[in-house]
């Protein structure tokens, strides 16, 4: 079985929306959410899920997958 990517170092500061595009082209990944920094986690478990979370400016500060 392939491992399932969970980090994405490579697009920390790109905006919002082209790191969105990157995601959803990756294998396990069916859905993509931005949020601002600092947006509680979520409480499901979703492992086909990848959060986005954005500053002020809109740019990557962090991407995680909940699986």
């Amino acid at each position: 079985m392939a491992e399932i990517k969970r980090h994405w170092p490579e697009l920390n500061g790109k905006d919002a929306e082209e790191a969105k595009t990157e995601l959803e082209k990756e294998e396990h990944v069916e859905r993509v959410d931005i949020k601002p920094e600092g947006h509680p986690m979520p409480l499901i478990y979703n492992p086909t899920s990848v959060w986005i979370f954005v500053d002020e400016d809109n740019k990557v500060k962090d991407i995680r997958r909940f699986a």
